[in-house]
């Protein structure tokens, strides 16, 4: 999580420097295709990270620390692949990333959410479904992605889980 943690840090860094280069008068399409390399470099990092997370994880044998190493990597590929689609659209393009490619992401989420059921761990249930519902927003299934969230919205909030309300909500629009 501390690598996570940091790459945050770097993805504020880099918004601080877009903005700089802005004022300086460095031409937008320079300053994104500089980010979306860094951004291409980092998801690249993450998942050498994360293959060696679920490594380990799959040594304990701990069905929860399972579901966590795969949690982890799919929120942070999400992560990565939301700020990818931005920065494309600030290019001017909208892409869609093929479902076949997304499939690996989609079943490590559907696994962890069913690990998660069973443990009884609502929460981070709640948390890799909102995750699904935004790999399939990001392949271009906005029907499905909405309605995932909306099945998310009505638990979180009774539950008290405002972060997964607040993340469910714009998918679901």
């Amino acid at each position: 999580a501390a690598e996570g943690d940091a790459s945050d840090l770097e993805l504020l860094q880099d918004s601080s420097d877009v903005q700089i280069r802005r004022i300086v008068g460095t031409a937008t399409e320079t300053v994104l295709a500089c980010i979306a390399n860094r951004v291409f470099q980092r998801l690249h990092d993450w998942e050498h990270i994360a293959q060696q997370l679920q490594r380990d994880a799959l040594q304990t044998q701990n069905p929860l620390l399972i579901a966590k190493a795969m949690a982890l990597r799919v929120t942070r590929y999400v992560r990565f692949l939301g700020i990818i689609r931005m920065l494309d659209k600030h290019r001017g393009n909208l892409f869609s990333i093929p479902a076949s490619s997304l499939e690996p992401l989609e079943t490590d989420a559907r696994e962890a959410c069913r690990i998660f059921d069973n443990a009884g761990d609502n929460f981070n249930k709640l948390q890799m479904s909102v995750a699904l519902a935004s790999i399939r927003q990001l392949s271009g299934d906005l029907t499905g992605a909405a309605n995932i969230a909306k099945s998310v919205i009505p638990i979180a909030k009774a539950m008290g889980y405002e972060i997964i309300v607040k993340h469910a909500t714009p998918i679901a629009a």
